[in-house]
């Protein structure tokens, strides 16, 4: 994977978690994943920049791709009834994530 496509991947990772966390129940599935196509991009630019060894790289976007699948499909499965729903909704909106 290039570089350029390592980050656009990141790009839309960011992009979809993004949309996806206007509907989700808790926010923090959706702020993680934004978190982890952030990390993606990052490690493009470094890759571009620095150069990183393939092995580590090679890691590091297996466990990303992992953990942005597992944390997706728990907001998927994850629907808790509608009141603690309203609860964490609260709770979002008096301590925003930034």
């Amino acid at each position: 994977m290039s570089d350029a496509e390592m980050a656009v991947a990141g790009l839309a990772v960011a992009a979809l978690a993004f949309w996806a966390r206007r509907t989700d129940v808790m926010s923090w599935p959706g702020t993680t994943n934004i978190t982890l196509g952030a990390i993606t991009v990052l490690l493009a630019v470094v890759e571009r920049v620095h150069g990183i060894d393939p092995l580590a790289s090679f890691w590091i976007v297996l466990l990303v791709g992992i953990a942005v699948a597992i944390f997706a499909l728990w907001s998927v499965l994850y629907r808790p009834s509608a009141q603690i729903a309203a609860g964490a909704r609260r709770r979002d909106l008096q301590y925003p994530v930034v």
